[in-house]
């Protein structure tokens, strides 16, 4: 029986970066990866085939397949269409002693995940919810204003509107950030052994710790490779935590996720 680990977690939360290190450290991720792109300029590290999965059942539910538009839609089960194509790729991915994926659009399917792979692990990652929408706004400005040839007036139009578009994005931010991660806690309730939950903090300050935990855990053979050899500071913006200012909903999952997160020695 093959051993599976799904990197999940909510987009800009560090789950490119957490990919990239455990392929660097043996997981298999895929023959097909997305390649770089500006926001993410060393690479997605997503299997554009299970990214394809993802996306298209997204659209047969009538959602944008962006993942970030869930329309206050709780439930996530996969179509029968979609269950043809995860079969294909279970069929083909089991003939492997070890592999895995990370796409984040999967956070929202896990407990279906599961269900269809029971051997399934999952290595959970979150981020503080200011940062991750910090984060989106980046990414959404370079888009507005620098991927989209438009002529220097309608630039200027855009940047009159952008302020108001904004403010509009982080309601869509919100709900998503919160949905992603109460699936993490769900899943983390329901099967406690088979996920390890952690801060993008403890990604880059206990990577030893960490491939150690993978590895008694879950009953594989990862090698450890140093976090430093792939992380670049510049990619990713750390700020102190302003959870005073978070509403309350939010200020819950966060404090849940803290609460459930795996602890290390040292921070014990």
């Amino acid at each position: 029986m093959s051993n599976v680990l799904s990197i999940a977690g909510m987009h800009r939360s560090g789950t490119s970066l957490a990919a990239m290190w455990l392929y660097e450290c043996g997981l298999y991720l895929g023959d097909d990866l997305m390649k770089g792109q500006f926001d993410n300029p060393k690479g997605h590290f997503e299997d554009l085939e299970v990214l394809k999965i993802h996306q298209q059942d997204l659209k047969f539910k009538g959602l944008k397949t962006d993942g970030l538009r869930l329309n206050n839609r709780e439930n996530f089960t996969f179509e029968d269409i979609s269950k043809k194509g995860i079969q294909n790729l279970i069929n083909h991915r089991n003939l492997m002693d070890l592999w895995g994926w990370k796409e984040p659009r999967g956070t929202l399917y896990l407990l279906e995940w599961k269900k269809l792979i029971p051997a399934l692990k999952v290595f959970a990652i979150y981020r503080p919810f200011h940062e991750v929408v910090n984060s989106l706004e980046r990414r959404t400005k370079h888009s507005f204003f620098k991927t989209n040839k438009y002529s220097l007036i309608r630039r200027v139009l855009h940047l009159a509107v952008f302020p108001l578009y904004i403010v509009w994005e982080r309601r869509k931010y919100r709900e998503a950030w919160l949905q992603y991660n109460k699936k993490i806690i769900s899943f983390k309730r329901t099967y406690p052994k088979d996920c390890i939950l952690i801060s993008l903090d403890q990604l880059l300050n206990h990577d030893k710790e960490i491939i150690d935990r993978i590895n008694e855990q879950f009953h594989i053979d990862l090698k450890y490779v140093s976090i430093n050899s792939v992380f670049e500071q510049d990619l990713i913006h750390i700020n102190l935590n302003k959870i005073s200012r978070l509403d309350d909903v939010v200020k819950d999952i966060y404090l849940e996720l803290e609460r459930l997160k795996t602890k290390f020695p040292i921070e014990k």
